[in-house]
């Protein structure tokens, strides 16, 4: 059985060893618990096998002594009483003053030790030339015994002469031809106790033999899990684990710039893979820092684009501010002249209660009257201009607005993209541009303002002078209406006229104050949206600049790495 264990066992370490996929995937701590556990069987198989065939020996032995030695013993035994009993029958026989009754009590007691001693030889003896001669043993002791017994008989009936003879020609051939096959049995145990030597010698070289050879199987077999697993722990590491722990030092410190050694051709290793994440790292950092400074760059532009557009609201919002005033002031001009005119349609009412004058009094004062109609008409031009100056200024405000929307939105992209600038830093650029294009928007649209702003109150002092002017005319009109007093018949139609014209200007001038009315609160929401629009571009300014902050520390986590 145990000479069978050992090619099985050869066997199932080759299915092992060819079992690569399964051993592909097992752990390296598993690697090492199967190899030491196979050294481990071996080293229990070698240990097992040495005892056993210890175990042999020791039983070959314990034969040998126990059961071969002890048939030898028996036999001699057996020969020692057979020369003892010879030697009492000679002193029986032959020496008359001998105490006869316990030589024979010796002889009786020597007949029953050597049968036991056969029967104890018949129950050891287990060859069959042993049985054989045991049997024949007993055959000639039987001869000898009988022989005996006659001579014993013829010694007491006193017929010594006869027994001598006996003695001579019967008994002691008898018991010579018993020793001869007692001495055989003796040296059948001497053959067998040589055979069992041998044997016990062939024992112990065979099992120091299997010894060997399993010895140096499990040599064999040691110094190939030992490559095995050498092989299993460094090619998964692809060099020495220092190698791989010096490298992740390196890596853990930020130092991308060393090479890592790797064998030729080695691509799935640790050492691999980490010159792989080396390299990858090294470019990611070298893009990362390229793309961090792109980004400070772009929001230390945008930065000061933010604050230009800061500074151009801030100016916007007092522009607006001042307008607000000028046509406030406007307002109240224009109450003025409508307060005039009012006074100026009484003061008509007065001259034709006056109309007393002359002819050619109410001539002059007729054409002072369509002078003051003239006058009038081109105040109501005026006013008209200022209408279409309101109706621009409302499509500049609506610009204005769309101005303030879009920089909303752009304000938008901005902290959007200053919250994305830690991950990919892109995009500024067309914020920067798109809002410096909107900066351009806003100046301009600015300028429009103040031109129509200036050419607003440029009409409205044309306005004012206009109607001092009508003012003017009129009171020479009822200067001279008062020298005509006395020609109240022929005035009396152009003074109707008159007050008619005087209505109509009254109606123009509180459409014009209303239209003010609407021009001063569209200009105040022009200036509450350009305070807006510069709250949101500070705002958009500290967003900028936390950006610029973000790309900065940026910047310096990336430079912890050389590369």
């Amino acid at each position: 059985m145990n000479r069978r264990a050992i090619p099985a066992f050869a066997g199932n370490g080759r299915a092992y060893l060819q079992g690569g996929d399964m051993l592909a995937r097992m752990t390296i701590a598993k690697r090492l618990a199967l190899g030491f556990g196979i050294l481990l069987v071996l080293l229990v198989v070698a240990v097992v096998l040495g005892l056993s065939r210890l175990a042999t020996v020791d039983k070959m032995i314990d034969r040998i002594i126990a059961l071969e030695w002890q048939k030898t013993v028996l036999a001699n035994d057996t020969i020692d009483l057979m020369n003892a009993q010879t030697r009492d029958t000679y002193l029986l026989f032959h020496v008359p003053d001998q105490d006869h009754p316990a030589i024979r009590t010796r002889i009786t007691e020597r007949v029953q030790a050597i049968t036991r001693l056969l029967e104890r030889l018949d129950v050891l003896v287990y060859v069959p030339e042993g049985k054989a001669l045991l049997a024949e043993i007993r055959e000639k002791r039987k001869i000898y015994v009988d022989s005996f017994s006659n001579v014993s008989r013829l010694m007491e009936a006193g017929r010594r002469d006869e027994a001598s003879r006996l003695i001579a020609t019967e008994t002691v051939p008898a018991l010579d031809v018993l020793l001869g096959t007692i001495d055989r049995l003796i040296r059948l145990q001497g053959s067998i106790l040589e055979q069992t030597g041998e044997e016990s010698r062939a024992a112990y070289v065979s099992a120091r033999n299997q010894l060997i050879a399993f010895l140096v199987l499990a040599v064999l077999l040691s110094g190939i899990l030992s490559i095995w697993i050498i092989r299993a722990v460094t090619r998964p590491l692809g060099g020495e684990p220092d190698d791989a722990r010096a490298a992740v030092e390196r890596i853990a410190k930020g130092d991308l710039a060393g090479e890592i050694p790797t064998r030729n051709g080695d691509t799935e290793s640790l050492l691999a893979a980490l010159q792989a994440m080396r390299q990858n790292l090294r470019q990611m950092i070298g893009e990362l820092t390229s793309n961090a400074t792109s980004v400070s760059s772009a929001a230390e532009q945008l930065a000061v684009v933010s604050e230009q557009i800061a500074t151009s609201s801030a100016h916007q919002s007092d522009s607006a501010s001042k307008m607000a005033c000028a046509v406030e002031q406007m307002t109240v001009s224009i109450s003025q002249v409508a307060d005039g005119a009012s006074e100026t349609r009484k003061i008509t009412g007065d001259a034709g209660n006056l109309a007393a004058a002359g002819c050619e009094v109410i001539d002059r004062t007729v054409a002072e009257m369509h002078g003051i109609a003239d006058a009038v008409s081109s105040a109501a031009q005026t006013i008209r201009a200022v209408g279409d100056d309101s109706r621009k200024i409302s499509m500049v405000v609506q610009v204005i607005k769309e101005v303030a929307d879009q920089t909303n939105l752009l304000a938008l992209n901005a902290a959007i993209e200053a919250a994305r600038a830690g991950e990919q830093g892109r995009g500024f650029s067309v914020v920067a541009d798109e809002v410096r294009k909107l900066a351009e928007r806003t100046a301009q649209a600015t300028s429009d303002i103040a031109t129509m702003i200036h050419g607003m109150q440029s009409t409205a002092e044309t306005a004012v002078k206009t109607m001092e002017q009508a003012v003017s005319r009129v009171e020479h009109g009822v200067r001279l209406a008062g020298e005509a007093g006395g020609s109240m018949r022929e005035i009396t139609d152009g003074t109707q006229h008159a007050v008619a014209s005087v209505v109509d200007i009254s109606h123009a001038l509180k459409e014009q104050s209303t239209a003010s009315d609407e021009i001063a609160a569209n200009v105040e929401s022009i200036a509450r949206k350009s305070e807006e629009n510069s709250a949101a571009t500070a705002q958009a300014h500290a967003t900028v600049l936390q950006l610029q902050a973000l790309a900065a520390s940026t910047l310096g986590a990336v430079r912890v790495f050389r590369i």
